[in-house]
Parts: structure tokens; C-alpha cells; sequence
């Protein structure tokens, strides 16, 4: 027997096929040693196919389709600065309407009044940058009073009233008081104090006025300014310095009582604030009744929720939700199913009141 077949004969005695294995006619020796010898996997290394014999597969998915690339964003023109700082659709009408009503603004005649705030206007579309407008021959009591107007016709937020702050601002660097003292204002109000280099020269102009101590109405937003940035104790000592030079007798008095009764309350002094906030009950006020509201809410709930509801009346709807919240608690306590209804139907309308998207 040659060599190569003997070799073949041992091979088959080794690894026999597993349908002959099986077999009756296959010896006993060769089970045995079948038996003996470890079986052998392939390696499976992703390399290759892991089946030691042919099968069938199944057939391949169909691609799926590559997604749509999503459209580029088209960016948003950048307005220009005279789109930013314009009269926003202001006319002669609408000056003559508020120096009408307000009775304050007596400088000028409404025209005239006009007539500086298209020159401020025009300066800008020219050119001149919004933060450096001068106007020779226009005295800087009327360009403040045009601000002031500007605010009266269009409110004190959006494209308007950043119209009329640079109107302030050039005011102020011309040296009107007021106008520093109205910007460092709405500056505090809008938490921008310290985060606008074009109002750097205008917050220092203020310090030098609340430093001097003299003058009411700046020691009153000194008060608001150090109650935002949390020195409470050193706002209530601003806050009764401005009562004593204004004589209680001043434009921003309110609000500077307001402001000392929210330092108080800072600082544990409850009664104190009351004593303070009740002075100022018959102003209707809203957020003096806000301020009422949330110091009585433990104390008196229901003197509370008087003053919660003028708040909400008096332009702070959103004082409506804790009415609405008081309501779903009361359902609690309710004597009966017909009072639990009643305290579940004022829930919701209280929660429709204070709903800024509601429709009435």
C-alpha cells in the first residue's frame, strides 16, 4: 500500500464522516477513538465564514435609502442700526396724544417735540452711531422729555424703548440729571447694570450722584440696585436716607417705601415691613399688594388672598396661579361634594386668569 493512501486511510479513521459514524457497520475501534479525540471548532474571528460546511443564505436586505440631507438654514439678515434705533412707526399724532394726556411735557409744543426726535432719527440712518448722538441748538431737558414720550406711546420694553434709552444716554452725557438718573434705572431693572460698555459712562455718572446723597430719586434706584445685587442692609440705609432728603415728598417715593419694605423682609424684619407696605396699601400698586400677599401667607391667609387678587388686578396676573393653588387646597377641607365642586370650578379660573396665552 503506498504511502499517500495510507495516510488518507489514517485521516478517515481519525475524523470519520458523521453519517458513517453513525453507521452499524462502522467498527467499534473507531467509535472509540473517535470518541478520544477532542473535538475541534474554528476560530471564529469575523475574518472569514464561521461554517465548516455550505449553507445557504438568506438573501440580503434592500438598502435602505440614504435620508434626505436636512435643508441648510437660511441665517437671518443682521438688522441694520438704523433698523434697530428708529421711531418704530411713532408719528406727530401720537406726540400730540401723549403730551395731551400726561400734562408734563410743556417745554416744547408736540411738533417741536417731533421734530427733535426726527433729527435724532435722521442722524442715525446718516451714520452717526445710536450711542453718540449730539444735536446742536436742541436743549437736553427736551431730549429727555422725548425719551419720556417715546416710553409713554410705546411702553418701556422692545425696539422703542432701547430707541429712547440712547436719547437718555446722549441726554445724560450732556449733563441732565434726570436722564442719568432714569437710565441707571432701566439699566438696574433690565439686570444689565455692569454688562453694557456703552452704559459704562452713565453708571459712573450715577455714583457720583448717589454718592453725593442729596438728590431722592437717585438714592432711590441706589436702593433698588443694592437690594438686586443682595446687600439688603446697606439698600434699607439708602432707602430711608432718600425718605429723609425727599421730605416723603418726592417723584420715585413709592417705590423707595417699596423697596425698604422688601429689605426688611430680607432681613427677618417682618413687622417693620408691614408697618411700611401698609402705607402704601392705597396706592394700588401691584407689586406692593404682591409683596402684601406672600408676607401675610402664613400669618392671615385670607387678607392674604385680598391682596394676591388687587395684585393680579393691578397688572401682575400671574399672582392669579397662587389663588388658583389656594383653591385646589381648599377642596380638602370642603364641607361637602357641592363646595368641593364650587372650590374646583374657581381653581380653574383662577388658572385661566393667570394663563398670558388665554383668550377672553
Amino acid at each position: 500500500m503506498s504511502r499517500h493512501l495510507r495516510n488518507r486511510q489514517l485521516c478517515a479513521q481519525l475524523w470519520p464522516c458523521p453519517a458513517r459514524a453513525a453507521s452499524s457497520r462502522t467498527p467499534a475501534l473507531l467509535l472509540a477513538r473517535a470518541a478520544a479525540i477532542p473535538s475541534q471548532r474554528p476560530i471564529v474571528d469575523g475574518s472569514c465564514q464561521s461554517r465548516t460546511y455550505a449553507a445557504p443564505r438568506a438573501p440580503r436586505p434592500a438598502p435602505r435609502p440614504s435620508p434626505r440631507p436636512a435643508p441648510k438654514a437660511v441665517p437671518r439678515p443682521v438688522p441694520s442700526v438704523s433698523e434697530k434705533f428708529n421711531l418704530n412707526g411713532i408719528t406727530e399724532e401720537d406726540f400730540e396724544a401723549a403730551v395731551k394726556a400726561t400734562g408734563v411735557f410743556n417745554s416744547m409744543s408736540a411738533a417741536e417735540y417731533y421734530a427733535v426726535a426726527k433729527r435724532f432719527d435722521d442722524a442715525i440712518r446718516n451714520g452717526t452711531s445710536p450711542y453718540n448722538v449730539r444735536l446742536d441748538g436742541v436743549p437736553v431737558s427736551a431730549l429727555y422729555d422725548v425719551g419720556c414720550i417715546i416710553f409713554y406711546v410705546k411702553g418701556t420694553t422692545g425696539q422703542s424703548a432701547t430707541y429712547a434709552s440712547v436719547m437718555w444716554l446722549s441726554a445724560s452725557e450732556m449733563g441732565s440729571r434726570p436722564a442719568t438718573i432714569s437710565l441707571a434705572r432701566m439699566i438696574v431693572r433690565n439686570d444689565a447694570w455692569g454688562k453694557m460698555a456703552h452704559f459704562k459712562g452713565v453708571e459712573q455718572r450715577f455714583r457720583k450722584l448717589s454718592a453725593e446723597g442729596k438728590d431722592p430719586n437717585a438714592l432711590t434706584v441706589q436702593a433698588e440696585l443694592l437690594y438686586v445685587l443682595g446687600n439688603y442692609n446697606e439698600a434699607a440705609k439708602a432707602a430711608k436716607r432718600a425718605l429723609e432728603v425727599g421730605n416723603n415728598k418726592f417723584e420715585w417715593e413709592p417705590e423707595c417705601r417699596l423697596f425698604l419694605a422688601k429689605s426688611y423682609i430680607k432681613l427677618g424684619k417682618k413687622v417693620e415691613a408691614k408697618e411700611v407696605l401698609d402705607s402704601l396699601e392705597h396706592l394700588s400698586l401691584g407689586e406692593v399688594h404682591e409683596t402684601l400677599g406672600q408676607l401675610l401667607l402664613s400669618t392671615d391667609p385670607e387678607k392674604a388672598q385680598q391682596h394676591i387678587f388687587m395684585a393680579g388686578y393691578n397688572g401682575r396676573p400671574g399672582m392669579y396661579g397662587l389663588l388658583s393653588e389656594a383653591a385646589i387646597d381648599g377642596q380638602a377641607s370642603a364641607k361637602d361634594a357641592e363646595e368641593r365642586k364650587e372650590m374646583n370650578r374657581w381653581a380653574m379660573e383662577w388658572a385661566r386668569l393667570a394663563d398670558k396665552n388665554a383668550e377672553f
